[in-house]
Order: structure tokens, then sequence, then C-alpha cells
């Protein structure tokens, strides 16, 4: 069918109607729908920041979890949920840590019992971007032992 012919069936008064397939369309809509649905996040998760704590840039957004807040800034001070609990640098930091920290994995077990939940203990880590990797390192090994085995590395959002 060519173009004259269509265009004297409806100077006729042809009524009758081509279809239009839309499967591309709606496959597009639902890859968009997914995209986005993947990329909200709803969250509300807000930390006050200690005194000299430069945060990392990060390229990636992902959703924060609420859970304890350890941070360690540039002075090497470890604070736990805003609580001073001593520098990095001395001999007892890993026995007060340790301690404070199954102190809370025995609270969070208690809740998480009487919510009926199945989540695990995360701890979230606000480290200054100086620094170095042995106190990390260190930090990690005390909170696996302590039960804290999810880990999410807060860092600021790269503009």
């Amino acid at each position: 069918m060519n173009f004259r012919d269509k265009f004297k069936r409806k100077k006729r008064g042809d009524t009758s109607v081509e279809e239009f397939d839309i499967t591309s369309l709606l496959d597009i809509l639902v890859i968009l729908l997914v995209f986005l649905l993947t990329r909200y996040d709803a969250n509300t998760f807000k930390i006050n920041l200690t005194n000299n704590l430069e945060l990392p840039m990060a390229f990636q957004k992902a959703f924060v979890r609420k859970g304890e807040v350890l941070q360690v800034n540039a002075n090497s001070t470890v604070y736990l949920n805003g609580e001073v609990v001593g520098s990095i640098f001395s001999a007892r930091i890993t026995e007060k840590l340790k301690d404070k920290l199954i102190l809370r994995s025995s609270a969070i077990d208690k809740e998480l019992k009487d919510k009926k939940k199945e989540e695990g203990k995360i701890i979230n880590l606000v480290l200054d971007r100086t620094l170095p990797y042995r106190s990390v390192d260190k930090i990690l090994g005390v909170a696996a032992e302590t039960g804290f085995t999810q880990y999410k590395l807060i860092v600021k959002e790269d503009k």
C-alpha cells in the first residue's frame, strides 16, 4: 500500500486504524524504572563529625544502614558514637575499644532478639583520609572480633 492509497482511503471515510507497537517503549520505561529505584536513597542517616576530620572522596553512592559509628580523626583519636575512646597509638586502645564494642554488641543482640530480626551488626567507619593502613587494619580487626562483621566506609561525595 503506497501513500496515494492511504490518502484515498482517508478521503473516502475509511475508518480502519493502523496498529502501533509500544513494546520497545515499555521495555525502556521498565529499565528506567529499575534504574531509578536502585538509585533512590530515602535514608536520613546523620553523623556529627568530630573535630579535625577530613573525609576521603567517593565516586559511588550506596545505601547507609544505621549502626555504630566509629570515627578516627587526623590526630588519631578514636570516637565510638561520639564518645572519646582514646588514641589509636595508645597501648590499651585495643582493649578499650573491644570492651565498648562488646557492650554495644550485646545490646544489639538483645534488641534484635526482641524484634525477631535476622540482621547483622553493622559498623559505620568514618576515617580521616590521612590515616595509615595499619590503623585501619587494627580497627577492622577489633570490630570483627567483637561481632561487627559488616562495614560501611563513610566518605565525602565528589561533586
